[in-house]
């Protein structure tokens, strides 16, 4: 998989700040999960306050009610798919039975006709 310049440098950031939370955390620091985004002590962040970070920026977007990060994730999977990426939904972290990637599938075939 390859990652625009401007990603790399943002991961490359995040990587010295997180490197400074080890620092100070010192062997209480969760190295072991190596994750790339973690809470400062180097933990997993909860699902919940994600899903609810996101839906405090969905907010301030004013973005349309119902607007979630599972419906991100099956906009992005559709975009994918309308381009033509080969990858399944599944392989990128949709649910086994994805109705949406059958029916903007339906949708292209339409649109060619």
């Amino acid at each position: 998989m390859s990652l625009p310049v401007s990603a790399i440098a943002a991961l490359e950031e995040h990587r010295k700040v997180q490197e400074e939370f080890r620092r100070q955390f010192g062997p209480e620091y969760r190295a072991d999960l190596d994750l790339i985004f973690a809470n400062p002590d180097g933990s997993p962040f909860k699902p919940d306050s994600i899903s609810a970070a996101v839906s405090l920026l969905f907010r301030r977007l004013k973005l349309p009610k119902g607007a979630s990060l599972h419906s991100l994730r099956h906009s992005h999977c559709s975009h994918l798919l309308a381009r033509g990426v080969p990858e399944s939904p599944r392989e990128r972290g949709a649910e086994t039975e994805w109705a949406g990637a059958v029916k903007w599938r339906a949708i292209e075939k339409r649109q060619r006709v």
